[in-house]
């Protein structure tokens, strides 16, 4: 699916998941997702900026 989305919504997508998850949620969503962490990151921080830091 991640493919056929645009340059925003894979990061918020993934940033969601990862929240769900809780503790090391970024680590286990960005190797599954074979996309960077930071990239995780910033999508929990794009869904949820005051929650994530």
């Amino acid at each position: 699916m991640l493919p056929h989305l645009d340059e925003r919504t894979p990061r918020l997508y993934l940033g969601s998941e990862a929240r769900s998850l809780g503790h090391s949620g970024i680590a286990a969503v960005a190797r599954a997702a074979g996309m960077s962490r930071q990239t995780v990151a910033a999508g929990m921080d794009e869904v949820d900026p005051v929650r994530h830091r």
